[in-house]
């Protein structure tokens, strides 16, 4: 089962601005457990620095369930393939 948990952050852009964010996250992430002065990775937009991203973020679930779904797919093409080639001949 999943939980959940509000990861709440501050960043200084390029012009030493002070920004914040706000991630909700689940259980899966590394950043479920984050303490208050634990820190990450985050990446902004120069041009427009609230626009942020972590990779950190992603779940790992999430990582496991699409590199599932893009190997099965790939399996599948490739038995399609040989079963197309098998009756060609």
């Amino acid at each position: 089962m999943r939980d959940w948990a509000d990861v709440t952050f501050r960043y200084t852009d390029g012009d030493g601005g002070y920004q914040a964010g706000c991630y909700t996250v689940d259980s899966y992430t590394s950043l479920y457990n984050v303490e208050a002065d634990d820190t990450f990775s985050i990446r902004y937009n120069p041009a427009r620095p609230e626009e942020y991203f972590s990779s950190d973020y992603e779940s790992t679930a999430e990582s496991r369930l699409w590199g599932f779904l893009i190997s099965g797919a790939i399996f599948l093409v490739a038995v399609i393939w040989l079963l197309v080639q098998a009756f060609k001949q």
